[in-house]
């Protein structure tokens, strides 16, 4: 059995972070690649220390981590490896951030991202996965495992006509939100194979929220899981009492709404019926 790991170190202070999860593959035969665009020396010594065999790969910095990983993609031969590790830094989060299950704030989000692989027993575990479930094709923590949401509509579109264009239908339109996984290396040749280059990526723009090209390969790297006939699975079981909590803060959030108005005003209201009104502080 090997692995391909590919860490984009965008955040390079975060190497020593990153390289910790890493080594948890200890006893795992896998190969690191490595892309960042402009390494410094210091963060090029400490990798080649930390694993003298590391392949480093310059990259433009566009694409966030999605383009420098199907970079990787094609230029290694997938038939060497049995699964694919992708990771990458994340900085944390200055303000709550919302997945449909759940909320992020500060390392949360990077740390159930990485969460598959932080610790040697986890990773034995992932690996039992796929040993046990033939039909497991990739992996990663439920709350991240998502639906193609109706307001993503540009990203839909997009992930839809490449599929057509790679001959492919998803078995369901699920995919790894934040795009850190482990998955059969097999299952992503259709993204090595799909005419796809760095220059295609837009460059970072704060302004565009969604719709990118690297937001539809977000999708992408689930839907050609699905459409293979593989499952996206998580390590952790979804018990009914964690399926229960998840209805009851849907149910929640459709009940109980809260506006800030154009008079800087915060109502809320539950069931329609406004139950409170009051004006924010400047």
């Amino acid at each position: 059995m090997k692995i391909l790991v590919h860490l984009h170190l965008y955040y390079q202070e975060m190497l020593d972070e990153m390289l910790a999860y890493v080594a948890n593959l200890s006893g795992c035969d896998y190969d690191l690649v490595v892309t960042a665009a402009g390494l410094e020396p210091a963060a090029a010594d400490r990798l080649k220390r930390f694993n003298p065999g590391v392949r480093i790969m310059e990259v433009e910095n566009r694409g966030y981590d999605v383009a420098p990983f199907v970079k990787v993609l094609k230029a290694v031969n997938l038939d060497e490896y049995d699964y694919v590790i992708k990771i990458h830094t994340k900085q944390n989060l200055k303000s709550r951030a919302w997945l449909p299950d759940c909320s992020f704030v500060g390392d949360e989000w990077r740390r159930l991202l990485l969460s598959f692989m932080d610790s040697p027993d986890k990773v034995r575990k992932v690996l039992g996965i796929f040993a046990a479930h033939p039909k497991v094709g990739m992996i990663s923590h439920y709350n991240l495992i998502i639906a193609a949401a109706a307001e993503d509509r540009e990203a839909n579109r997009r992930a839809e006509e490449i599929m057509t264009a790679m001959c492919l239908v998803p078995g369901s339109r699920r995919f790894v939100a934040g795009t850190m996984f482990i998955a059969r290396a097999r299952l992503l040749k259709p993204l090595r194979e799909y005419p796809c280059a760095t220059e295609d990526f837009e460059l970072y723009n704060k302004d565009v929220p969604g719709g990118s090209l690297a937001h539809v390969y977000e999708r992408l790297f689930g839907y050609v899981i699905t459409a293979q006939g593989y499952d996206i699975a998580s390590y952790a079981p979804k018990t009914h009492l964690i399926r229960l909590g998840h209805l009851l803060r849907r149910l929640a959030l459709f009940l109980v709404r809260v506006k800030i108005n154009g008079k800087n005003k915060m109502v809320v209201k539950i069931c329609k019926i406004p139950v409170y009104s009051g004006k924010l502080k400047s």
